[in-house]
């Protein structure tokens, strides 16, 4: 029964003309040949893309940690100098003996500072 399939389509494509012989194999040919086309288009397309896409999230994300970093550069500054500054309350409270005066002003000074680096920090992260 196989032998009488294989029979019948070589028959077919030995029966028909020239023509439709050629036709028929440069039409293979190039179903083939877009068929390999395309898949290397799209692959290529796929790759390139992922990569742009890549390298854009890579400068954003660049881009965010050095506004992030220099937030943090202003709170670490402010917080030496304000470490400082007590410090060198202590010594003038342990030089001149203890006041209210000193206590209070250390601590108007503290809230002060407080507030220019939290007024900072929100125009920095405003900015971003």
């Amino acid at each position: 029964m196989t032998e009488g399939l294989q029979k019948k389509k070589k028959s077919l494509f030995n029966s028909g003309s020239l023509a439709k012989k050629t036709a028929s194999a440069i039409g293979v040919l190039v179903v083939i040949c877009m068929t390999v086309l395309v898949a290397a288009s799209v692959g290529l397309s796929g790759n390139f893309l992922s990569n742009s896409i890549n390298d854009e999230f890579i400068g954003l994300a660049e881009k965010n940690g050095k506004m992030v970093q220099s937030v943090v550069d202003v709170a670490a500054h402010t917080a030496s100098n304000i470490q400082a500054y007590i410090e060198d309350a202590y010594k003038i409270q342990d030089q001149n003996g203890y006041t209210g005066e000193t206590v209070m002003l250390s601590l108007v000074l503290v809230y002060f500072l407080n507030q220019m680096l939290l007024t900072q920090l929100r125009l920095i992260i405003q900015s971003m």
